[in-house]
């Protein structure tokens, strides 16, 4: 885990982002947007046969990616932007706005 305050718009880097924070606290907006991709996810017919071709490890894997690249799909939909600060995870919409995703203690 690498948290430092930045600012940033490329996918990469919001999964590695989400990744991290994914030990955190969700926002409400943030667990709309888990809640949405797990049902996604458990209605993919195809995707869950494939799954259970897998060993348990490789299909954990591949399972928290394809999550991960969801979220992150479902988050460039909304922001522009995105930012940490102070430990916690903002969307930056197009007119600045800065709505929280996830927030995380350090300690």
């Amino acid at each position: 885990m690498f948290i430092k305050n930045q600012k940033f718009s490329d996918e990469d880097m919001l999964m590695e982002t989400l990744f991290d924070f994914g030990l955190g606290d969700a926002s409400p907006l943030m667990q709309e947007v888990i809640q949405d991709v797990s049902r996604m996810i458990e209605s993919d017919l195809e995707l869950s046969n494939h799954l259970r071709t897998l060993d348990e490890e490789d299909a954990m894997e591949l399972l928290t990616d394809i999550q991960l690249e969801q979220q992150a799909k479902k988050l460039r939909e909304q922001f522009t932007s995105f930012a940490v600060s102070k430990a916690k995870l903002y969307g930056i919409t197009a007119d600045g706005e800065e709505k929280l995703l996830y927030e995380i203690d350090l300690v």
